[in-house]
């Protein structure tokens, strides 16, 4: 069965993240981002793993479009969906993995995970800093800089991930 990790990355992490998983499958498979792959293509696909970040628990605009252009398709595969945000609470967690991707394409997959994520402050803009700053130290993360990096990955949620995509046969 041919796989495809597909993903969504402003700043990077859920690239890295789709790298980690490529590089533990126990069988080859393509990688690309969203922008860089055609429906056509797409459709050469069985499995398809699809990795977006959520900003303010909202996907961005491209990953809305791309779902929204290829849902036929993303419903005739095999789905797992992952997503990347800085969420603490843990009903913010539940809300974003229940509500995050369309409803019929949640209905579709056979997993939707939730990663936990990654802020690289040397990455944002004084803006995109202040508020970061502001959401970090609301949950009790102080101390940054404008080099900091916060990092809050859920490694447990992703070994299960990979798991059950190098069990899909």
């Amino acid at each position: 069965m041919k796989k495809i990790i597909l993903f969504d990355s402003k700043r990077g992490t859920t690239k890295e993240i789709a790298y980690q998983i490529v590089s533990k499958m126990n069988t080859p498979s393509d990688i690309s981002a969203i922008d860089r792959i055609s429906s056509k293509e797409l459709d050469s696909y069985d499995i398809i793993i699809l990795g977006a970040p959520a900003y303010a628990g909202n996907l961005r605009k491209q990953t809305k479009n791309f779902l929204s252009e290829n849902i036929a398709t993303l419903t005739e595969k095999r789905l797992l969906l992952f997503s990347l945000g800085l969420q603490f609470n843990p009903d913010e967690i539940t809300k974003q993995i229940n509500e995050l991707f369309p409803k019929e394409l949640m209905n579709h997959a056979e997993m939707n995970v939730f990663l936990g994520g990654k802020v690289d402050f040397s990455k944002l803009n004084v803006f995109e800093r202040l508020i970061m700053k502001k959401i970090l130290s609301n949950n009790g993360i102080n101390n940054l800089t404008k080099t900091s990096c916060y990092e809050n990955l859920k490694f447990q949620a992703l070994d299960e991930l990979i798991n059950t995509i190098n069990h899909i046969s």
